[in-house]
This record gives structure tokens, C-alpha cells and sequence, in this order.
């Protein structure tokens, strides 16, 4: 599951510090060739509201059990040539899709690869399903091979590729980029592109990246993105630049990141033109953030986004577009904070909240890491929203009254094996 809410993500990743680079279990991926992975589980319940239409009558609750291996096999047989394949096994038991895993529209969990944009299906192999809410699947996440020359790198395959500056939302990301409310950050879903690389110095160069669009299983040039992307470092501020094609319509942008004193400042906005429905609409998205370290292991951080491309008093259509990987979020205006803060050497607490302006609604999302030894996390933590909650309209169908309300509050824990 690529799924962890911010406050996770900053949680695992200190916890993730703390722990020793995994040794290989066969060979050295920094050699010919090495084997190495992790195996993952995940449990999680739902307390769920009266809503029918969402849970099903009666249904208090609903349960999601989730295990995940993950085998990645690599190497560099030559200065100028590196390999990586990852193999990933998934066993999901869920009570209900729709009140844990699915049609929430905020991507909580979701399942390995599963309705990433510009991944085509031959790499994918479903297993039978098992007895009802039982699930097996296997697939190639990446396989790509990247060539090296004096004047630019080339990476050819399924891969994992992230633009942005930001951290709850990267308008620049159109590549799978992570939901705000998504559990588990330390792992990304690959894409199907040609990726370039052209660096000009040490902190500037160019990307130019090409990714196949499906559309009904078959590659599409409507759903293919076609991007570029210059970056440069400039008394000491990161800066880039982004345009070209994306699925369904173009986007031009740019963002930043630097320090003032002891803030980190950071942003990036994108114009998008969109075509649908035979018509051609624009939307901008920004993000503006703030953080600071302090030297007590103390992080915080706060970012405003301004989500143009949600369709005002329409949640369907913009949980919709969510899901369809065409925005970040169905709100137009939310602010997300987050802090974490190390209680002991292994053990990382964090907290993390979103608010959407729109309708008032939030979301809580505390977490706790602990760091069992060098190869082992654990991690538990909860999502508690509050918001209007979806209610029956007049022709019985469900009106969604904010965005944050239509979750269910959310328990999970989790353990993370390396090797």
C-alpha cells in the first residue's frame, strides 16, 4: 500500500534515520547485482457514522488487514549502466471497500500501483480473488534501466518520479504524486516513461521526461504527459521551472525553496489548462509553506494551498477528479500543519492537521514511530475528521457537505521489516 499521513511521514522518516542502510541479502546492488527488500503489514479499523449508501446499513465499523513484500533486485555491471526491478506481492482483507480502502476520495490507503495515471497494465498480474473481501495480487512496480554518459542520463521503464518542492501538495508532481491524508510516504509507485537528464553544473540542468497515458487498458496520447523541467541553484535558493503536457490538458509552472535565517521557505504553483467535456478550462494551484527545525528535534511546518481546480459546491465531481489523479484535493482552500518531535531516541511522536476553509471541515492525524532495531519499525497513530457529514438529498442520493466529513474517524498499525 503506498499510502502514511504527514504526521506519519515526518514520524517514519526520523524513525527511518535512526536505523543502520540495509545490507543487501544477496550480492550489492551497488555491484553487478543484489537481491534486498521488506516485508510490511498493516492493520486498520474504521468507526464509522450512520451513512448507508457509504457503509451499509447497520455497520458500525469496518476492518482492513494488509500485507505487503516487496523483493528488489539491482545492480551497476557497468559505470554507465544501472538496472532495478522490484517484484511486489500484496494479500489485502478488507470488510468493505467502500468504507475503508475506496470511495473516500482522499486516498487514506491504496492498494500498490493500483489507478496510477501513466502505468500501463502488462507488468500487472492479478491473482484470483479468494472468499468475498480477500485479495491477492503481484506485480512488477519498477523495471527500468538507466544508461550514463558524459552529457546526460537516460532512464528507460517503469520508475519512480517526483517534481515539487512542497510537502502536503506538489502542484508540479503530476507523476502519482501522495495525497495529504496518505498513510505511509517511504515508498512510490512507478510510472511507464522515458526520463532525461541533462545537468549543466553541479545545482542546474534539465529533465525532459515522456510517460505513456492508458486509456481502457491501451496507450493513449490524450492521457500521456510530456514534460520539462529546468532547476537551478541561485544564492542559495532552489529553483525550477516546469511545462509541457500532462493528461487531458497542459501545465506551466515554477517553485522555490530556501531558508531566511533559521525558516525554511518554500512554494510552487502551476497553471493547468484543462480539456473535458469539450471545453477548455484553467485552473491554478499554489502552496505556499514554512518550517523550522529546532535543535531539540523539534519540527514544524505550515502550508496554504490554493486548489483552483475544485469545482465549487460540487464534492462528487472533485473527489472524483482526486481519484482520477487530476488533483491533490477537493477543497480550494486548506491549510496543513504539522510537528513532530523526537520523545526518545527510537520513539517519534507527530501530529498533523488539515482545515479545509471552504466548509470548515478538519483533519487530525496523530502518530507514533518507534524504531524496534536497525531493519524493524513500528508505527500506530489515528485519523480523526470532523466536518457536515454526507446526508440523504431529495431523490435519495448522497449529498456530501464538506470535505473532511465524509471520512470516517480511522485506527492503524503498522510494522516495517528491512533486509
Amino acid at each position: 500500500m503506498s499510502a502514511a499521513s504527514p504526521g506519519l511521514g515526518l514520524a517514519a522518516l526520523v524513525a527511518l534515520s535512526q536505523a543502520a542502510s540495509a545490507w543487501a541479502a544477496i550480492g550489492d546492488r551497488n555491484g553487478d547485482f543484489g537481491v534486498d527488500g521488506s516485508v510490511r503489514t498493516i492493520l486498520a479499523a474504521t468507526d464509522n457514522y450512520t451513512a448507508p449508501l457509504l457503509f451499509g446499513a447497520n455497520n458500525a465499523s469496518d476492518g482492513l488487514g494488509q500485507g505487503i513484500a516487496r523483493l528488489v533486485v539491482g545492480g551497476r555491471p557497468f559505470a554507465w549502466l544501472t538496472y532495478e526491478l522490484h517484484e511486489v506481492n500484496t494479500l489485502m482483507l478488507e470488510t468493505s471497500a467502500a468504507g475503508v480502502a475506496g470511495g473516500l476520495g482522499g486516498n487514506v490507503f491504496n492498494s500498490e500501483g493500483a489507478g496510477v495515471p501513466y502505468r500501463l497494465d502488462p507488468l500487472r498480474f492479478p491473482r484470483p480473488k479468494g472468499d468475498g473481501d480477500v485479495t491477492a495480487a503481484a506485480e512488477l512496480d519498477r523495471v527500468n534501466v538507466k544508461l550514463k554518459t558524459p552529457y546526460l542520463d537516460a532512464t528507460l521503464g517503469r520508475q519512480a518520479i517526483t517534481f515539487g518542492k512542497t510537502y502536503f501538495w506538489n502542484p508540479l508532481d503530476v507523476f502519482a504524486a501522495f495525497g495529504a491524508l496518505q498513510l505511509d510516504r517511504d515508498y512510490k509507485s512507478g510510472v511507464d516513461a522515458l526520463r532525461i537528464d541533462v545537468p549543466f553544473s553541479d545545482f542546474s540542468g534539465l529533465t525532459l521526461v515522456g510517460a505513456l497515458g492508458a486509456l481502457h487498458g491501451r496507450a493513449s496520447y490524450d492521457r500521456a504527459a510530456l514534460l520539462a523541467r529546468a532547476y537551478a541553484t541561485l544564492a542559495e535558493w532552489d529553483l525550477s521551472l516546469e511545462g509541457g503536457k500532462r493528461q487531458d490538458g497542459y501545465l506551466v509552472g515554477a517553485a522555490f525553496s530556501g531558508e531566511v535565517a533559521t525558516l525554511e521557505l518554500r512554494g510552487e504553483g502551476a497553471q493547468f489548462f484543462n480539456a473535458g467535456a469539450g471545453e477548455r478550462e484553467r485552473a491554478f494551484i499554489g502552496v505556499l509553506g514554512a518550517g523550522r527545525h529546532f535543535k531539540n528535534t523539534l519540527y514544524v511546518q505550515l502550508e496554504q494551498l490554493y486548489n483552483g481546480g475544485a469545482v465549487r459546491h460540487d464534492l462528487v465531481t472533485s473527489f472524483a477528479l482526486v481519484a482520477a489523479g487530476r488533483l491533490q484535493q477537493a477543497s480550494r482552500n486548506v491549510t496543513g500543519a504539522a510537528v513532530s518531535y523526537e520523545l526518545v531516541p527510537v520513539l517519534t511522536g507527530s501530529l498533523a492537521g488539515l482545515f479545509s476553509w471552504d466548509d470548515r471541515s478538519f483533519a487530525l492525524q496523530p502518530a507514533l514511530a518507534y524504531s524496534a532495531a536497525d531493519e524493524v519499525d513500528l508505527v500506530g497513530g489515528a485519523l480523526f475528521a470532523f466536518g457536515g457529514r454526507p446526508r440523504l438529498g431529495p431523490a435519495d442520493g448522497l449529498e456530501f457537505s464538506s470535505e473532511f466529513g465524509t471520512y470516517p474517524d480511522l485506527y492503524y498499525v503498522e510494522a516495517k521489516i528491512y533486509f
